[in-house]
């Protein structure tokens, strides 16, 4: 949520999207800011937002604005707008998905390093296996603190991608694994290793249908490889 207290007279305020510029500049007008032409903050909603920012004067109640670019040179303090309408979400929900995409209460992700899946519950804690929070997950939350590149977020699928899944797990295909240097794609009957070498392996090569093109499945990724997709079908089923 944004804090207006932060708000002085040498404030430039950026907004990331256009549902951001519209919820702000509404936000402005019950503050009873108007533009320097005294018209009221909402009607006027086309400035853009990648490279503007807004500079409310709480003592003045008049709404100006600047590029962020022209901001940064003149050392005005420059600061996100969060978008009121957004839903509340814990902290940790934010510092480990990313202020644009954190992660939603309940979401299972991983860890690197680490073999279960966690998720934070409605109580702001983090869980696994449905065990409470241990200084096994502990030690697993400060890393990804730390680095938040190491939560591997489980990806998340359109209709149409789902309807291949079920077919190749008809079929007898339940993992998909991406290459990393070739970024080729692969279904698998059996679960594959990591050879070490940027590429998976199950140790039976009749097992692995190669006809997958590579454009298909955009969030199964080296990193979060392999997927299993029957699994994936499963918990989609069980909400």
């Amino acid at each position: 949520m944004f804090n207006w207290s932060n708000v002085d007279g040498n404030t430039v305020v950026h907004c990331e999207t256009m549902e951001e510029v519209h919820s702000f500049l509404e936000e402005c007008e019950k503050r009873g800011y108007k533009w320097a032409n005294d018209r009221i903050a909402a009607t006027k909603k086309d400035y853009g937002y990648q490279n503007t920012g807004y500079c409310p004067d709480p003592a003045s109640k008049e709404l100006t604005y600047t590029s962020i670019s022209d901001a940064e040179d003149s050392h005005l303090k420059v600061i996100s707008y969060s978008c009121p309408c957004k839903p509340d979400s814990p902290r940790i929900c934010f510092a480990l998905g990313g202020e644009k995409g954190p992660l939603e209460i309940g979401e299972h992700f991983r860890v690197q390093g680490y073999v279960p899946e966690f998720w934070i519950n409605k109580d702001a804690s983090l869980e696994f296996d449905g065990n409470n929070f241990t200084s096994f997950a502990f030690s697993a939350l400060v890393e990804a603190i730390n680095d938040p590149a190491k939560v591997i977020r489980r990806p998340q699928f359109s209709d149409d991608e789902k309807a291949l899944m079920r077919l190749l797990v008809k079929n007898g295909l339940p993992y998909v694994a991406r290459d990393e240097d070739t970024n080729l794609l692969f279904a698998y009957a059996n679960k594959p290793m990591d050879s070490g070498d940027g590429c998976f392996e199950d140790g039976a090569n009749e097992n692995i249908c190669p006809a997958i093109p590579d454009c298909l499945f955009p969030q199964i990724t080296y990193k979060n490889s392999p997927f299993d997709a029957a699994a994936y079908l499963e918990s989609e089923a069980q909400g």
